[in-house]
């Protein structure tokens, strides 16, 4: 089977626990992790050394999300420790603080080469799993007058990283050029209780693309720790 999941924000206990409700495999099952494995919760350096082997077996792949991005920036010196707290650091500015200097350099380049999107299939056809979505100010067409998906992603990355990270630009988007991607997108980044008109946790639908994160940190608001599951179409909740 194959998983997509994003925003687990350092909840370790939480995501073994899916992990063993879904039975998986990691010989069997791939799962692709959208962003933002690190920070808000008190985990996130330790989760990654949890799936680190799942990596080198090629069973799981994390992308880049904005709180990958944000670690970056701590450790590159770009961010200092208030605002990185602001951010959500605390609990891995307390993980780093244990760190030897190499295991810091190791995690640095491991953070510095994540991927920042991964093409599947699903039942909506080829498919684009990726942290944010797009930006609106780096769309690029194909000939026909369709969006190019990866293109678009790929251009707005290299203008400014960060920004591309943060930006929650397909949920403004128009139908109509919802309606041009020539590629379904998988995003996560804004938490589904913020989407939803009635503010559940349920993935959030939509044209072109959908949201899965549901906003594993924010269980007092109704969130939850799950994954999408390509095959039968449907969010596993833990």
């Amino acid at each position: 089977m194959h998983y997509v999941i994003s925003d687990i924000h350092g909840q370790i206990t939480e995501f073994k626990n899916l992990l063993e409700k879904i039975d998986f495999d990691g010989i069997r099952d791939k799962m692709i992790i959208a962003g933002d494995v690190l920070d808000r919760g008190n985990y996130g350096i330790e989760l990654i050394k949890y799936i680190e082997p799942y990596i080198e077996t090629g069973s799981m792949k994390i992308l880049m999300g904005n709180h990958e991005m944000f670690c970056l920036n701590y450790l590159d010196g770009k961010l200092d420790d208030f605002t990185y707290k602001l951010f959500g650091g605390a609990g891995t500015i307390k993980s780093l603080n244990k760190m030897t200097k190499e295991s810091k350099e190791n995690l640095y380049i491991f953070l510095k080469n994540l991927p920042i999107y991964e093409e599947i299939r699903t039942k909506y056809g080829e498919t684009v799993v990726t942290h944010s979505g797009l930006s609106a100010n780096c769309i690029i067409f194909n000939k026909d007058k369709t969006i190019n998906v990866v293109k678009s992603i790929e251009a707005a990355a290299d203008i400014n990283l960060y920004d591309f990270l943060l930006s929650d630009d397909i949920h403004r988007m128009e139908e109509y050029d919802l309606n041009r991607l020539d590629k379904f997108l998988i995003v996560g980044h804004v938490p589904v209780m913020n989407l939803n008109d009635d503010e559940s946790n349920h993935i959030y639908r939509a044209t072109g693309y959908m949201c899965i994160d549901t906003g594993a940190s924010f269980v007092e608001k109704g969130g939850a720790v799950s994954c999408y599951c390509v095959e039968a179409d449907e969010q596993i909740y833990l």
